[in-house]
């Protein structure tokens, strides 16, 4: 995981700390489809990529949480996406500004 995409999970897991008592864990999971709808209601699509979530820690097994530097995340990918990854690290997106990447 890139320094930036780090940043981005710590600032969206200490949001959800908050939310129905905390206990969650950040997941970086694929989706088939990914979308973005701005302000004026213009929804741009990205396609399939990676996504920034949580899921309550009881609904995560232990054996899959990882932590880097203080923040703990859980990953969701295809083993045939990452086999396709030439770098096999998680980056910010820079098509959005809240989404991440596998590279």
């Amino acid at each position: 995981m890139t320094p930036a995409a780090l940043k981005l999970a710590r600032a969206f897991a200490d949001h959800v700390a908050g939310v129905d008592g905390g206990n969650w864990i950040v997941t970086f999971g694929w989706c088939t489809r990914r979308a973005q709808t701005d302000r004026d209601g213009k929804t741009t699509e990205f396609g399939p990529g990676l996504d920034l979530g949580a899921h309550h820690v009881r609904n995560v097994p232990a054996e899959a949480i990882w932590e880097a530097d203080g923040v703990k995340y859980a990953m969701q990918i295809p083993s045939e996406i990452v086999a396709r990854a030439e770098k096999k690290i998680i980056d910010v997106d820079p098509l959005t500004a809240t989404a991440v990447r596998l590279l």
